[in-house]
C-alpha cells in the first residue's frame, strides 16, 4: 500500500513535469508560428525605380509644388485650326501658351497628376485635378528649372510606369523594392527593422503600391498611401522616384503585358525565417529545447518503470 502511494506520487511529478516542458513547447512554437505569419508585426514598402512617367493622386491639403518659370499649356476653348502646330509637346491649334506667373502648382487633397520625362531632361506635368490650374493643364519644366526647384514630393497613391505596348514611352526602366516589418512583440532593446523581402523592378512593369490587409480579392485593386519624391536622373529620357508607404499591411502589385491580373508580392513566412536573426535564434533555441525534453523524458520515464518493478 504503502509502496503504491510513492509510485502514483513519483509519477504524479514526472508527469507534472513533463507536462509543463510540453506546455512551454506548445507555447514556443505558437510565438514561433505567429512571428513567421507577420502577427503583430508593422510594415511599410519602399520603392525606388527609375521611369519615364508616374501617376499622383494626392491627400494632402496643402500639397504644392514649385514650377519656376515654367511653360503653361492651357486647353483652348476653341481649336484654332488656323495656327501652325509649333514645336514641342504643346500643339498651338489646341492650347494657349503661356509662362507661369505664381510659380506653384496647388494640388489641394484630391489632386491628381500624370508626370512624364521631357525630351531635354525635364518634365512634362499633365495637371488631371488642382486647385490652381484648370484640367488637362500641360506644365512643361525644363530641367535647368527643375534643377533650380529641387525635389517634388507627395503624399498620396501612386502608380509607377506603364504596361509596354507597341509605342508606349512612359515605361518603367529599373527599381528595386523592400519590404521592412518591426516586430513589436520582441523586447522593446531588441526589436529593430528588417528587410524581410525584397528584389528588382524590370523595364516595362507597372507598379502599384497596394493594402494588402484588405479581403484577397479586393488587394490589387486598392492602392496605399505613400510618401515620395521626385528627382532628375542622370539620364536625361527619364526621372527617380523613391517611395514609402504608410505602415500597415503594404504589397506590390505588379502589371505587364500579356498578364490577366497583376502579380501581388508580399512576404511570407519563410521570407521573414530566412531574413530575420531573431527568428532564426528563436528557432534554434526551440529545436534545443525539443531534444532536452526527449532526452528528460527518456531519463524519466525508464525510472518509473524501474520503481514499478520493485
Amino acid at each position: 500500500m504503502k509502496h503504491d502511494l510513492h509510485l502514483i506520487l513519483f509519477r504524479s511529478g514526472q508527469l507534472r513535469k513533463t507536462s509543463l516542458a510540453l506546455s512551454i513547447i506548445c507555447v514556443t512554437m505558437g510565438l514561433l508560428i505567429a512571428l513567421a505569419s507577420g502577427v503583430g508585426s508593422d510594415r511599410t514598402l519602399i520603392i525606388e525605380a527609375e521611369t519615364r512617367w508616374v501617376g499622383i493622386e494626392f491627400s494632402g491639403d496643402t500639397e504644392a509644388w514649385p514650377i519656376g518659370e515654367a511653360y503653361l499649356c492651357t486647353a483652348r476653348p476653341q481649336r484654332a485650326l488656323s495656327l501652325p502646330r509649333g514645336d514641342g509637346p504643346c500643339d498651338e491649334r489646341l492650347f494657349e501658351i503661356t509662362q507661369s506667373q505664381s510659380g506653384f502648382i496647388e494640388w489641394g487633397q484630391g489632386g491628381a497628376t500624370e508626370v512624364t520625362s521631357g525630351v531635354d531632361g525635364g518634365l512634362i506635368i499633365r495637371v488631371i485635378r488642382s486647385n490652381s490650374h484648370s484640367d488637362g493643364t500641360l506644365i512643361l519644366v525644363d530641367r535647368e528649372i527643375w534643377r533650380t526647384i529641387g525635389a517634388l514630393s507627395w503624399f498620396g497613391y501612386v502608380t509607377v510606369g506603364k504596361t509596354a505596348e507597341s509605342g508606349e514611352r512612359g515605361l518603367l526602366l529599373s527599381g528595386q523594392f523592400e519590404i521592412r516589418e518591426l516586430f513589436r512583440w520582441f523586447w522593446p532593446s531588441l526589436r529593430g527593422t528588417e528587410v524581410v523581402k525584397s528584389g528588382v523592378l524590370r523595364q516595362g512593369e507597372a507598379v502599384s503600391l497596394i493594402d494588402a490587409g484588405r479581403p484577397q480579392r479586393e488587394a490589387s485593386q486598392t492602392t496605399m498611401q505613400s510618401f515620395g519624391h521626385i528627382y532628375f536622373a542622370d539620364s536625361n529620357d527619364a526621372f527617380r522616384i523613391v517611395g514609402l508607404t504608410s505602415v500597415g499591411k503594404p504589397a506590390l502589385s505588379i502589371r505587364f503585358l500579356g498578364a490577366d491580373k497583376p502579380a501581388v508580392i508580399r512576404p511570407n513566412w519563410i521570407d521573414r525565417v530566412t531574413s530575420s536573426p531573431m527568428l532564426a535564434a528563436l528557432i534554434t533555441i526551440f529545436a534545443i529545447l525539443i531534444s532536452v525534453t526527449k532526452f528528460v523524458t527518456a531519463w524519466l520515464f525508464p525510472r518509473a518503470m524501474h520503481v514499478d518493478d520493485k
